[in-house]
Parts: structure tokens; sequence; C-alpha cells
């Protein structure tokens, strides 16, 4: 591999590892000791998604796991994730997805009855 695919991976991981807080492009670029302005051009070049963009799917995957489990309050939810709080993460869904997270636990209910 190449060290632009090392320095992906690198980002990735770091990404994966740092779900729990609120990620800035420049906090993982920081963490990773790379340029922002060039780990975004190869996180482009490599995913065809922007680092920003990256970081906000990883999060969606892991909102929509967590949503689906019943027992985890929406606040739980939002805090496991590294939202401020509730109404952000709320925000952050609906901008994401079109729809709340409420909404999207009874949409995944009535598809799982």
């Amino acid at each position: 591999a190449d060290s632009g695919e090392i320095r992906i991976a690198v980002a990735k991981q770091y990404i994966k590892d740092n779900k729990n807080r609120f990620l800035t492009c420049k906090d993982v670029a920081e963490q990773c000791h790379f340029n922002e302005k060039y780990l975004g051009r190869l996180f482009k070049d490599s995913t065809g998604k922007t680092l920003l963009e990256y970081i906000h799917a990883e999060k969606m995957k892991d909102a929509e796991k967590l949503l689906s489990d019943r027992s985890l309050s929406l606040k739980t939810v939002s805090e496991t994730l590294g939202f401020a709080n509730e109404y952000y993460f709320n925000t952050f869904f609906r901008r994401k997805s079109g729809i709340t997270p409420g909404q999207f636990r009874n949409f995944t209910d009535k598809n799982n009855a």
C-alpha cells in the first residue's frame, strides 16, 4: 500500500475508535499528524467522499444500529455518538436521513414486525 492508502486507513481507524466524540476534520488530521487539506484531498480521491461526509456516514451507521435497540433512550444514543444533546442529534439525523430518529424507530419497528 502506498503512503496515501496508509494515511487513509489510519484516519478511518481513528474515526472508528473515536465515534463517541464530536469529531472535526481538523481533529482527525491533527491526531493522525497529517495536513488537513492534504488528508481531505486523499480521502476524496480514495473514497469519493469528503472527510466530513465520511465522519457523518460513520455516525449515521452507528446511529441506526443504536436506534434499533429500543432499550436505549434518544438521550443515550446521542451521548454515545458524542452529540452535545438530543436536539443536535435529532437535527443531524433528520438532515442526513430526511426523517427524525423517532420516525426511524417507528419505520424499523414496522418492517421488523
